[in-house]
């Protein structure tokens, strides 16, 4: 992360709290999820895309606790 040294003080791109950093992105969840509701609709994220969202996660932290890479298989 780049760091910038000014008269006026050090600034970097951090964004520190994750809701400032996806606001947009958990509206447009928010929108959709409304929409959805409203129109009958099927949602465009499905249970199977959760679930690999989920398994990228834990696999994550256990690579993280292990301290080496882990492999991610096809979930089944």
């Amino acid at each position: 992360m780049p760091r910038r040294y000014t008269a006026a003080g050090v600034s970097h791109d951090h964004v520190y709290w994750f809701l400032d950093r996806f606001a947009e992105a958990y509206l447009q969840e928010l929108v959709h999820f409304v929409e959805c509701v409203t129109f009958d609709r099927e949602p465009e994220a499905s249970g199977a895309d959760g679930r690999a969202a989920l398994v990228l996660a834990e696999a994550a932290a256990r690579s993280m606790k292990e301290g080496r890479p882990v492999s991610v298989g096809d979930g089944s």
